[in-house]
């Protein structure tokens, strides 16, 4: 379960960002800010933190610059999964909308849209120990 987290040394996370203020709001004393996301990954590495909340995308991002892989990381716990978004404003026009949705039906039907979510490090066939949100019930 989640209260299994409570009892690490330190998680790494986002200075300020959601992750840390959604794990404070659910009485987490156990986070470590951090200020440069570049360095988490070593941070992780050395032992400075036990564990580390990131995004597919940014951690993604993170092991292409150092001579760590995705086998070196174990995914032990899930928050739920983000989906991405592109918004427009009301003021578009049915056509525009409608070109925009074909172009994104055509990419998903021919695996183009897969690719591209590879691509950036979006993984789809993670398996982490433990699964779950950010619920008070946790």
């Amino acid at each position: 379960s989640i209260e299994g987290l409570r009892h690490v040394e330190a998680i790494g996370v986002q200075a300020g960002g959601a992750h840390e203020q959604a794990l404070r709001t659910y009485g987490f004393e156990n986070l470590e800010p951090i200020y440069n996301q570049g360095s988490s990954i070593q941070m992780l590495a050395a032992g400075r933190i036990d564990l580390l909340v990131s995004s597919d995308i940014e951690l993604f991002e993170q092991l292409n610059k150092t001579a760590l892989t995705r086998e070196d990381l174990e995914l032990v716990y899930s928050f739920g999964r983000g989906d991405l978004y592109l918004a427009f404003s009301k003021q578009i026009s049915a056509s525009a909308l409608q070109v925009w949705q074909s172009a994104y039906d055509h990419i998903v039907e021919n695996g183009e849209f897969g690719r591209i979510m590879a691509k950036h490090g979006v993984m789809d066939d993670q398996h982490p120990l433990l699964e779950g949100d950010l619920s008070i019930g946790q």
